[in-house]
């Protein structure tokens, strides 16, 4: 043993000071000893026995991950500052809450609580202003403030900096209507962007958004712009791209791309099994609006394009055992450009929005901790757009489902629910579907067929299986 002591010197494995010793009156200093001992004399007979404290304890050190820092800047920080990650902006946030939600090609926001600080930085949480959350950029939207007293809270609700470019108008002529026209998505976000005008107030700022995507269209895309409208409708809105033609979007502050699958989605990235037992499980069904046969007719000139489901997927048999059809006529000015391909385009549009039953679980992580018959293995970082397998004992079966919303809790950056199916029940894929045009009074024909997936049906030959059509109500 080491003859560093404060109280007590060994020597020779023996006490050279046997009688007791008070404490000192002051604080220990450095260096400290490794541990202080004291004789008790009705404790093993007096001898040295009895630490005042214990040996220090030798930690292991072990990382805690860093969460990354909530931050606000003022409205008038410039793009090249925000894309900054060590930018902390005018201050770095402590809020006693923070929720974020992502829906899959929807909305994006945060809920944000934070105490009315005395340092002030809740008066920093004005409309308008940004927030990074998770790396990821929002614009302010509401602020609510509530005091109780000497104390008090600002809520507020912020939306991804990405709907900022929904502050743009694509101008057009009635006269000259804007027309896009293309067979790839990559030319048709790039002809958005183009034809998109922004403005900035004194001191405000208008960012740059860049699109990209890889996917190339069976039919053409075609839209004609006579009264205006804002480049997310053409992204997002009924008759944007992806409403059209199929894809995901991804966003990634001012960086945002339309492909197949979101860019960051994973396949097999979760496996759930459902039990009798739902706590923390909301599941719904809904087949009210599904729609398996569809037909859009042009009133002037009779042409007509038309969907059919395939009959035999068992999925779709033990729903609807026939076929639920709908019909719509429109028609088009005379000499429209390209009106039989608009025409087709609509009808594309509106079955593939119609034509799936409405399946989706919304699911609470805690809830679900209690529920012995609920099964989940997925990776933590779980995210919007993966696709995994939900097993359903009262459904019967697997099926296909992708991640369609999900809550995040970014103070401890913990999922806290998510859905999976819902608006998006089974998971599309953009390859176009079969079109057919004939006349109102023609009644039969063949029709390619698709499965639960949205996939073409294939023979050994590597054929499209054709499924014949006697009757309309076949």
């Amino acid at each position: 043993m080491p003859e560093t002591w404060t109280n007590w010197v060994v020597s020779g494995g023996e006490l050279t000071n046997p009688e007791f010793v008070n404490l000192p009156e002051k604080p220990l200093m450095q260096p400290f000893p490794l541990s202080v001992w004291q004789c008790d004399p009705l404790v093993d007979e007096g001898e040295v026995s009895c630490p005042l404290f214990p040996d220090w304890v030798r930690l292991e050190i072990t990382p805690v991950k860093q969460m990354p820092y909530i931050v606000v800047f003022s409205v008038t920080t410039p793009q090249a500052q925000l894309q900054m990650p060590r930018n902390n902006g005018m201050a770095i946030l402590t809020p006693t809450s923070c929720e974020e939600t992502e829906e899959l090609c929807g909305m994006w926001s945060v809920k944000l609580e934070h105490p009315i600080d005395p340092e002030g930085r809740y008066k920093m949480l004005l409309i308008g202003n940004i927030i990074r959350v998770n790396g990821q950029l929002f614009t302010i939207k509401q602020t609510d403030e509530q005091y109780n007293g000497s104390t008090g809270s600002v809520s507020v609700y912020a939306e991804h900096v990405w709907y900022q470019w929904g502050d743009g108008w694509i101008y057009s002529d009635p006269f000259e209507p804007t027309q896009i026209y293309e067979k790839s998505a990559q030319a048709a976000i790039n002809s958005i962007i183009s034809h998109t005008r922004q403005e900035a107030m004194r001191g405000g700022q208008v960012y740059n958004f860049t699109g990209n995507s890889g996917m190339y269209y069976d039919t053409t895309y075609y839209a004609v712009i006579e009264e205006g409208c804002t480049p997310i409708d053409l992204i997002l809105g009924e008759s944007g791209i992806i409403a059209a033609k199929g894809g995901e979007l991804h966003r990634d502050n001012f960086y945002f791309s339309v492909n197949p699958r979101k860019e960051t989605a994973r396949d097999n990235a979760f496996d759930i099994r459902v039990g009798k037992n739902l706590t923390g499980i909301r599941r719904n069904i809904d087949a009210t609006t599904m729609c398996t046969y569809f037909s859009l007719i042009d009133r002037e000139t009779g042409a007509g394009c038309s969907w059919a489901w395939d009959g035999t997927v068992p999925v779709m048999r033990n729903l609807i055992p026939h076929h639920t059809i709908r019909a719509q006529f429109t028609s088009y000015p005379e000499g429209t450009l390209g009106r039989f391909i608009h025409l087709c385009q609509d009808g594309e549009m509106v079955f593939n929005r119609y034509c799936r039953p409405l399946i989706g679980y919304e699911i609470d992580l805690e809830d679900t901790r209690l529920n012995q018959d609920f099964e989940m293995t997925a990776d933590e970082s779980i995210r919007c757009g993966d696709s995994g397998r939900v097993y359903d004992e009262r459904l019967g079966g697997e099926i296909l489902l992708e991640v369609t919303e999900i809550v995040y809790d970014r103070i401890t950056g913990k999922c806290k629910r998510f859905t999976v199916g819902d608006k998006h029940s089974f998971v599309y894929h953009p390859s176009a579907p079969a079109v057919f045009p004939f006349t109102p009074e023609f009644q039969g024909g063949e029709l390619w067929v698709k499965d639960s997936t949205g996939r073409y049906l294939y023979d050994a030959a590597g054929r499209k299986i054709m499924m014949e059509v006697t009757e309309i109500g076949d």
